[in-house]
């Protein structure tokens, strides 16, 4: 099993678009590749960095996987000493290290002016980077501290072919030859150089532009960079070069141009991609050898030399559901990928399971647990998976070809459900009695896709599908279509066997056990795929517009991320966890992990949302009603947090008390409670409020 461990972010806990919001973000992966540069340390596994991002492949290049880095800063060059330990750098002196393939990342940033745009290492300890305001950086620990010298030039690059000789370049050449301690400019041309390659201590080749604007060329040094030879005259600046021998080198720049030379740059032929348009820039060019090859920032790779050309994709992975265990720790799978933290997102771990068929791109979507040690994860191709000790392994229970499994849900250590469709757009649903030793298919022959299976308790349970909503009153043995017109449902909750939520395009509520639903507000025109309550009032919802919260059982929200939400988990009212994407400053549809510590209340609305300030008894709804109906009552907090005693009552209209709703003590807080009046006549009713000396009164209205 493949278990790789993110160490913790130097620069975690980066508040997203709100500035007050208390939903921040534990991991980020940023989706869509722009490869500014690219690098492989062998045939297999190469990285590249562009953008806000940082990618990686194993295989050649066949799959590029997006690397979990979090900055808010444009990557501009990255240097590569192993499949472990490599580094990117970028504007504003960003430098990131990452000693475990990209998995996690150390902020090794420094305070200069300008942008960084080349880092190089020799070794593990050895680097080098520059800017463009003339710094030459040196590190000989790894990148834990640098020194700098200030030139006056404006660096593109920068190249060692050993520990001691290197060269920089901007309008001119720099060079060392005593490791950094010092540079000579060794020529000052009329041209602006870009990018460097050294085959040894004197043959080297550059690319650049004229400074004139009239195009960009390639040049030839053979006494290691005293004197230049311009070789080749082309449109546009070329902005790279590499060679993987003496004679075979490429280069790339403007205009699509992808120029490759066989003859030691004596000639120089195209290979630019005809699928791509003549304005396309290429910005990095990196060979394995002399067929296997890769250009950026639209990643396309060849294996034949540059004959043929085709365009890459980058994976990242998709965060699809989470389970929160406790405060410190929460379960989240999306993808090939079953993620966990153990300390409120400090750090994350996740793993492949070793059965899982890599032949395949079947993705995670459900995940439930029972206990600490004990829980499940479903997805595509019918696939569910079992862990008894924590995640350190999971085992293959099931593979029902052609299904989707959505959701997964167990009432105990044997009693579990799982749902979803099936590849000719029928429902699934498979049932096990046994912890998932055995799993028993119980699909009921409809068109339904279920998005989601809850259960109240072992024989009480509810399905949501793009159709309708399902009930079980024995364990799964028989459903019943519920009467209620609800379709489109994507989540469905329950707080008891009466109180329960489903949400999809269109919000429902009911107060008995499904007999009865009324649609509640929706916050989001584009519907809820996501919802959790934690009591009759306190709930969050989410979906593409955002994040949302209500005090009130769904009768208003208010939103608290712009985040576009998949699945929303809360251990109590405080500590919750939301997967799904976001856009910003990142500049792609960045996958996200978000946490909250206040219920996502921000810093202005805390107290106002969970802790209110006075007594307050609202309007039943709805109003005039039939049967039932739904109270929402406030209570403040008091001096020392102690509880007060609530009295609710209902009277007819001649004083005589027919109801008591509530007579407990109640912490501060938001709450609702519903009174059937099925036994009740038409006609007007008062619901009274009293603790201590608080009173109020509101008249409800019965209509048969």
């Amino acid at each position: 099993m493949k278990t790789i461990i993110l160490l913790e972010f130097a620069f975690l806990s980066i508040l997203l678009s709100n500035a007050n919001a208390q939903w921040t973000n534990t991991i980020l992966y940023p989706d869509g590749a722009s490869a500014t540069s690219v690098k492989f340390i062998d045939e297999l596994n190469g990285f590249a960095a562009g953008g806000y991002a940082v990618f990686r492949t194993t295989d050649k290049g066949e799959t590029w996987i997006s690397c979990p880095i979090q900055t808010q800063i444009i990557l501009n060059s990255l240097s590569v000493v192993s499949t472990q330990n490599f580094w990117v750098c970028g504007n504003s002196g960003a430098i990131y290290k990452t000693t475990d393939g990209g998995d996690s990342w150390i902020d090794q940033s420094v305070n200069i002016s300008g942008d960084l745009n080349s880092i190089f290492f020799i070794d593990v300890n050895l680097g080098f980077a520059v800017s463009t305001h003339g710094a030459i950086l040196k590190t000989t620990n790894g990148g834990n501290t640098w020194d700098s010298q200030t030139f006056t030039a404006n660096f593109h690059d920068i190249f060692f072919i050993n520990a001691q000789i290197g060269w920089a370049v901007s309008n001119g050449i720099w060079k060392t030859v005593d490791g950094g301690e010092n540079w000579v400019n060794t020529l000052t041309i009329y041209n602006n150089l870009t990018s460097i390659y050294f085959l040894d201590e004197n043959i080297g080749f550059f690319a650049g532009s004229w400074v004139s604007g009239t195009g960009g060329g390639i040049f030839k040094t053979s006494d290691g960079g005293s004197t230049l030879n311009t070789i080749y005259n082309c449109v546009g600046k070329l902005n790279s070069i590499n060679f993987i021998n003496y004679n075979v080198g490429w280069a790339v720049g403007p205009y699509n141009q992808i120029l490759k030379t066989t003859n030691a740059g004596a000639d120089w032929e195209s290979q630019a991609p005809d699928i791509l348009a003549t304005t396309t820039e290429h910005t990095s060019v990196y060979f394995t050898n002399e067929n296997n090859g890769y250009v950026g920032p639209v990643m396309f790779q060849t294996n034949d030399g540059g004959n043929t050309w085709r365009k890459q994709s980058v994976q990242t992975p998709t965060f699809n559901g989470t389970f929160a265990l406790d405060q410190n720790t929460c379960w989240v799978v999306g993808g090939t990928k079953i993620f966990k933290t153990a300390d409120a997102g400090e750090t994350w771990s996740f793993t492949t399971p070793e059965q899982f068929p890599f032949n395949s791109t079947p993705s995670f979507y459900g995940i439930y647990f029972i206990n600490s040690s004990t829980g499940w994860v479903c997805g595509g191709s019918g696939y569910i998976f079992k862990t008894t000790n924590s995640g350190v392994n999971w085992v293959l229970q099931s593979s029902f070809e052609h299904r989707l499994l959505r959701s997964i849900f167990f009432t105990d250590q044997n009693n579990g459900w799982a749902c979803g469709t099936d590849i000719s757009f029928n429902d699934a649903l498979l049932k096990t009695t046994n912890g998932g030793e055995t799993w028993i298919d119980n699909d009921m022959g409809t068109t339904d896709d279920f998005q989601s299976v809850h259960f109240i308790n072992s024989n009480l349970g509810w399905l949501a599908s793009d159709l309708r909503l399902y009930e079980t009153t024995n364990g799964g043995n028989d459903w019943t279509a519920n009467a209620a017109n609800i379709t489109s449902t994507k989540s469905i909750h329950f707080k008891d066997e009466n109180i329960g939520w489903a949400a999809g395009l269109k919000m429902y509520k009911t107060t008995d056990a499904g007999v009865n639903w009324f649609e509640i507000t929706r916050p989001s025109a584009y519907g809820v795929t996501g919802i959790y309550f934690y009591n009759e009032l306190m709930g969050w919802a989410g979906g593409f517009e955002g994040l949302f919260y209500t005090n009130d059982g769904g009768a208003t929200w208010s939103k608290q991320d712009e985040a576009r939400v998949e699945s929303i988990s809360f251990t109590d009212q405080n500590h919750g966890w939301a997967v799904g994407s976001m856009d910003g400053f990142y500049g792609y549809n960045t996958k996200a992990i978000l946490r909250t510590t206040n219920g996502g209340a921000t810093s202005v609305d805390e107290d106002k949302d969970l802790f209110p300030s006075n007594y307050f008894l609202s309007q039943n709804y709805p109003n005039p009603f039939n049967p039932s109906t739904t109270i929402k009552y406030s209570v403040p907090k008091i001096i020392n947090n102690q509880s007060s005693i609530i009295n609710i009552k209902v009277y007819d209209v001649l004083g005589n008390e027919i109801a008591t709703l509530v007579n407990e003590q109640k912490s501060s807080g938001n709450y609702e409670v519903s009174w059937d009046a099925s036994d009740y006549s038409s006609g007007i009713y008062f619901c009274s409020l009293k603790s201590g000396n608080y009173s109020s009164v509101t008249k409800m209205l019965l209509l048969k």
